[in-house]
């Protein structure tokens, strides 16, 4: 087996570094997209618990006033 010239090992570690480039870019697209879902998951959730939490004390201020009956 003949062995590599310089030029060779150039043109090789060009294309591993364009893969890892290509490969880099499309994780840190892909963490982008996971980053805005939870995102907007932590805003229908914090929705719902301020929903659940107004519930939460009308129920506490019900169980409250049967206590008093």
């Amino acid at each position: 087996m003949a062995r590599k010239t310089d030029g060779e090992k150039v043109d090789e570690l060009e294309k591993f570094t364009t893969t890892l480039k290509v490969n880099l870019d499309n994780a840190t697209s892909e963490v982008e997209s996971i980053y805005q879902q939870l995102q907007q998951l932590a805003k229908e959730f914090n929705a719902h618990l301020r929903a659940n939490d107004s519930e939460i004390k009308l129920l506490k201020h019900q169980v409250d006033e049967l206590k008093k009956s």
